[in-house]
Protein backbone atom coordinates (compact mmCIF):
# COMPACT_ATOMS: atom_id res chain seq x y z
CA UNK A 1 0.00 0.00 0.00
CA UNK A 2 0.77 3.40 -0.41
CA UNK A 3 0.18 6.10 1.36
CA UNK A 4 0.98 9.89 1.40
CA UNK A 5 0.70 11.35 5.13
CA UNK A 6 0.08 15.03 6.40
CA UNK A 7 2.58 16.39 8.71
CA UNK A 8 0.11 16.40 11.45
CA UNK A 9 -0.43 12.95 11.30
CA UNK A 10 3.74 12.37 12.21
CA UNK A 11 3.20 15.15 15.00
CA UNK A 12 0.24 13.36 16.65
CA UNK A 13 2.12 10.22 16.31
CA UNK A 14 5.50 11.59 18.07
CA UNK A 15 3.39 13.39 20.70
CA UNK A 16 0.72 10.62 22.61
CA UNK A 17 -0.44 6.81 21.32
CA UNK A 18 -2.78 7.09 19.28
CA UNK A 19 -4.04 6.16 15.98
CA UNK A 20 -1.50 8.51 14.42
CA UNK A 21 1.27 6.77 16.61
CA UNK A 22 0.16 3.30 15.30
CA UNK A 23 0.37 4.64 11.30
CA UNK A 24 3.77 6.10 12.30
CA UNK A 25 4.98 2.61 13.91
CA UNK A 26 3.52 1.09 10.91
CA UNK A 27 5.72 3.18 8.57
CA UNK A 28 9.22 2.89 10.58
CA UNK A 29 7.91 -1.30 10.35
CA UNK A 30 7.94 -0.46 6.80
CA UNK A 31 4.31 -1.74 6.81
CA UNK A 32 3.44 0.53 3.88
CA UNK A 33 5.22 2.69 1.50
CA UNK A 34 5.35 6.53 2.15
CA UNK A 35 4.96 9.09 -1.38
CA UNK A 36 6.15 12.33 -0.70
CA UNK A 37 7.87 15.40 -2.87
CA UNK A 38 10.43 17.24 -1.83
CA UNK A 39 7.87 20.17 -0.23
CA UNK A 40 6.77 17.27 1.87
CA UNK A 41 9.80 16.36 3.17
CA UNK A 42 11.07 19.81 4.29
CA UNK A 43 7.84 20.39 5.50
CA UNK A 44 8.23 17.97 7.99
CA UNK A 45 11.84 18.56 8.88
CA UNK A 46 10.66 22.17 9.28
CA UNK A 47 7.54 21.50 11.43
CA UNK A 48 8.84 18.55 13.69
CA UNK A 49 11.98 20.66 14.80
CA UNK A 50 9.12 23.49 15.83
CA UNK A 51 10.51 24.10 20.16
CA UNK A 52 6.94 24.00 20.95
CA UNK A 53 6.50 19.82 20.10
CA UNK A 54 9.66 19.44 22.41
CA UNK A 55 10.78 16.89 20.55
CA UNK A 56 13.93 15.01 20.56
CA UNK A 57 16.46 16.23 18.14
CA UNK A 58 18.01 12.70 17.48
CA UNK A 59 13.94 11.40 16.80
CA UNK A 60 13.54 14.07 14.38
CA UNK A 61 17.19 13.53 12.47
CA UNK A 62 15.99 9.80 12.84
CA UNK A 63 13.24 9.81 11.29
CA UNK A 64 13.64 12.01 8.83
CA UNK A 65 16.75 9.91 7.89
CA UNK A 66 14.09 6.91 7.38
CA UNK A 67 11.98 8.68 5.77
CA UNK A 68 14.92 10.01 3.12
CA UNK A 69 15.61 6.63 2.36
CA UNK A 70 12.40 4.70 2.63
CA UNK A 71 10.15 6.83 1.18
CA UNK A 72 8.77 6.68 -2.74
CA UNK A 73 10.35 9.99 -3.88
CA UNK A 74 8.10 11.76 -6.84
CA UNK A 75 7.55 15.09 -8.68
CA UNK A 76 3.85 15.06 -8.65
CA UNK A 77 1.76 16.95 -11.71
CA UNK A 78 0.16 20.43 -10.92
CA UNK A 79 -3.45 20.61 -9.83
CA UNK A 80 -5.58 23.34 -10.33
CA UNK A 81 -7.97 22.35 -7.19
CA UNK A 82 -8.89 25.10 -4.49
CA UNK A 83 -8.05 24.29 -1.23
CA UNK A 84 -8.50 26.84 1.67
CA UNK A 85 -5.09 26.30 2.10
CA UNK A 86 -3.11 26.88 -1.16
CA UNK A 87 0.28 25.32 0.57
CA UNK A 88 -1.51 22.05 1.22
CA UNK A 89 -2.23 21.12 -2.50
CA UNK A 90 1.35 19.40 -2.24
CA UNK A 91 -0.30 16.92 -0.56
CA UNK A 92 -2.56 15.94 -3.25
CA UNK A 93 -0.73 16.34 -5.88
CA UNK A 94 1.24 13.77 -4.35
CA UNK A 95 -1.27 11.49 -3.55
CA UNK A 96 -2.59 11.74 -7.03
CA UNK A 97 0.55 11.66 -9.69
CA UNK A 98 1.74 8.53 -7.10
CA UNK A 99 -1.88 6.80 -7.23
CA UNK A 100 -1.72 6.34 -3.74
CA UNK A 101 -4.18 4.29 -1.73
CA UNK A 102 -5.39 7.66 0.50
CA UNK A 103 -4.40 10.69 2.04
CA UNK A 104 -3.96 10.60 5.83
CA UNK A 105 -4.83 13.96 7.34
CA UNK A 106 -5.54 14.89 10.85
CA UNK A 107 -7.70 17.80 8.66
CA UNK A 108 -9.90 16.24 6.24
CA UNK A 109 -12.26 19.23 5.88
CA UNK A 110 -8.86 21.26 4.76
CA UNK A 111 -9.07 18.90 2.32
CA UNK A 112 -12.79 19.01 1.38
CA UNK A 113 -12.61 20.15 -2.23
CA UNK A 114 -10.49 16.96 -3.16
CA UNK A 115 -12.40 14.16 -1.45
CA UNK A 116 -13.92 13.26 -4.83
CA UNK A 117 -10.72 13.34 -6.62
CA UNK A 118 -8.49 11.39 -4.11
CA UNK A 119 -9.52 8.93 -0.82
CA UNK A 120 -8.86 10.78 2.16
CA UNK A 121 -8.91 9.72 5.75
CA UNK A 122 -8.45 10.56 8.65
CA UNK A 123 -5.73 8.03 10.99
CA UNK A 124 -8.66 6.49 12.51
CA UNK A 125 -10.74 5.78 8.99
CA UNK A 126 -7.15 5.19 7.69
CA UNK A 127 -6.48 2.41 10.47
CA UNK A 128 -9.76 1.29 10.56
CA UNK A 129 -10.62 0.57 6.88
CA UNK A 130 -7.03 0.20 5.44
CA UNK A 131 -4.00 -0.59 7.70
CA UNK A 132 -5.64 -3.16 9.85
CA UNK A 133 -7.36 -5.35 7.75
CA UNK A 134 -4.78 -5.05 5.05
CA UNK A 135 -1.68 -6.18 7.59
CA UNK A 136 -3.46 -8.72 9.26
CA UNK A 137 -4.17 -10.34 5.59
CA UNK A 138 -0.67 -9.95 4.73
CA UNK A 139 1.41 -10.78 7.60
Amino acid sequence: MIFVIDTNVFISGFISESYPWRILDYFLDKRFTLALDDRIYIEYSTVLRRKKFGLKQTDIDTFLDFTASNSLFITPEKSDIKLTDPADLKFIETTMTAKADALITGNTKHFEPAKNIVPIFSPKEAWDKLLFNYIINHD
